[in-house]
């Protein structure tokens, strides 16, 4: 709950950047007061930009040795080892960078998930959501990684070493591909055929075929007459009612793992 402190001329303009915010207790962040300092694009504001604003978290700087965090679910401030009280946070907000390719689908960020870019040659860097941090037009992926300590600070632009990052992901925006086939393919086994290119196009809208001869899984014989041409969403994102999906960019291991199969 915000509570305004009306205290002599100073602090009325003092209160233009800086609002007085009681934070509640969630996890491990405790309970205590802060002083947030807030803009978005560059401008001082007073208050947070809603939801669905389009605005995205660009940096949080705190003082006395505190971290803060933004809660994307619940869309809200929260602060790790905050010991003091009147302890100062400054938060920027910035128009959320998205690609009209994915028509919406582009990538969600949760709590532990920092954006990066990876270079051609290995380097991984941080990225501002406000960046041009991927585009799939040109088949360059969103990237995130999770650090080992989860407490570290990274600023936009800063070189992140391998040593420091526990997994690698990369975003699978939601899709719909073109069924070209209705299920017969021995034919595009032979040498002489090229590869069959599949269509996707990206979005957050769901595309079903509700014929019963086209129904999934696809088998040989069934008509072609139906579903050829037509585009339907991928059952994976369907079942999990999700825009998108972080997958694993690499295989899965574990630190201090000395043979292949461990």
């Amino acid at each position: 709950m915000k509570k305004i402190m009306l205290i002599g001329g100073f602090l009325c303009f003092f209160m233009l950047i800086f609002s007085f915010f009681e934070l509640s207790e969630n996890n491990n962040y405790e309970v205590n007061s802060s002083l947030i300092g807030l803009t978005i694009d560059g401008i001082s504001m007073t208050t947070f930009p809603t939801k669905d604003s389009g605005y995205t978290i660009d940096s949080i700087k705190c003082d006395k040795g505190a971290t803060g965090v933004w809660d994307y679910e619940n869309w809200g401030l929260k602060i790790r080892n905050m010991t003091q009280s009147r302890t100062k946070c400054q938060i920027n907000f910035v128009s959320k960078y998205t690609e009209n390719i994915l028509n919406g689908a582009d990538p969600v960020l949760k709590e532990g998930l920092i954006p990066v870019i990876i270079e051609n040659d290995g380097t991984v860097k941080k990225a501002s959501l406000g960046w041009e941090w991927y585009k799939y037009e040109t088949q360059r992926w969103a990237n995130a990684v999770i650090l080992n300590n989860e407490t570290e600070i990274y600023y936009d632009g800063d070189t992140i070493p391998e040593s420091a990052i526990e997994s690698y992901f990369v975003w699978i925006p939601r899709y719909k591909y073109k069924i070209f086939d209705m299920g017969i393919y021995e034919k595009l086994t032979t040498i002489e055929n090229k590869p069959q290119i599949i269509e996707v196009v990206f979005g957050t809208d769901t595309t079903t075929d509700t014929s019963s001869s086209c129904a999934s899984p696809l088998v040989s014989g069934a008509s072609g007459t139906c579903s050829v041409g037509k585009y339907m969403t991928h059952p994976a994102f369907i079942s999990f009612d999700s825009i998108g999906m972080w997958v694993g960019k690499f295989e899965t291991g574990y630190k201090g793992a000395s043979t292949t199969t461990e």
